[in-house]
């Protein structure tokens, strides 16, 4: 397909699958067609980080972040700069998301860059956030970027929360 958010759909579904190569190939052909989408950015980031490129994938957060100026990129910039090991200019980062208005996605991301920074406070401050924004997914039981929070009891019952919101949700749609 030459059709930006298919090419972008694709690499999101080879992201998922494991298949990073082919999901970096995508959304760089999406990024490609419209380089000022910052969608697009967002998820060759995701890729890239999937191939363990963290400069790359800090490069495609920033763009994201740049052309977004919305939580969602800018936080998951904080988490890539956190993750080379740029302390101080991912806690400068995730301050600047923080200060802008709440998303589900921007919530959550600032949970992981907290849980990955080790303050296991604000990561919980987060992630309640994004739970009260959305029904939260039990994926996020085993998102690698909450491994600090694993067994924490605060956790493992808000996880318990969301599971029973997410079911419930189900149920009342059918």
């Amino acid at each position: 397909p030459i059709n930006a958010p298919v090419l972008s759909d694709l690499g999101v579904f080879y992201h998922e699958a494991g298949r990073q190569r082919e999901a970096v190939a995508r959304t760089r052909q999406a990024v490609a067609l419209e380089p000022f989408n910052w969608y697009f950015y967002h998820q060759l980031g995701r890729a890239l980080k999937g191939e363990n490129d963290l400069q790359g994938a800090a490069d495609a957060e920033s763009r994201a972040c740049e052309l977004g100026r919305s939580q969602q990129p800018c936080a998951a910039l904080a988490i890539g700069l956190l993750q080379l090991g740029r302390d101080a200019e991912a806690r400068a980062q995730a301050a600047r998301a923080k200060a802008m208005p709440d998303s589900l996605a921007g919530t959550y991301n600032l949970a992981c860059f907290w849980a990955l920074a080790g303050d296991r406070d604000q990561a919980l401050q987060f992630l309640r956030s994004s739970y009260g924004i959305g029904p939260g997914a039990a994926w996020i039981a085993s998102d690698p970027d909450l491994a600090s929070l694993h067994g924490d009891p605060e956790f493992e019952a808000l996880i318990e929360e969301m599971k029973r919101r997410f079911e419930n949700l189900g149920k009342s749609g059918s």
